[in-house]
């Protein structure tokens, strides 16, 4: 990736089609550590490396009672460079 912005908020949005579907969400972070989005349960964090060669994932999900676009999101403790992506689970 080249012209990208560090920040310490990934998030995308993601539209549900069917209620009582679950907005699950994975978030790749170097050296960093996360706190899932509001009302987001996270499920795991690993970390692999150490200092600036460091990587991890962060993997959270919500139930979405309704269909609706959701925003997939969390924090990161420091600003770094990170993807997330996220998918709709019935």
């Amino acid at each position: 990736c080249s012209g990208g912005t560090d920040s310490t908020s990934p998030a995308v949005n993601l539209t549900t089609s069917v209620a009582n579907s679950f907005a699950f969400g994975a978030v790749a972070k170097r050296n960093r550590t996360f706190t899932p989005g509001s009302g987001f349960s996270e499920r795991a964090d690993f970390d692999s490396g150490g200092g600036g060669s460091a990587a991890g994932i962060a993997i959270e999900d919500k139930l979405i009672p309704s269909p609706t676009t959701a925003v997939v999101n969390g924090t990161l403790s420091s600003t770094t460079d990170w993807s997330i992506v996220a998918v709709e689970i019935k």
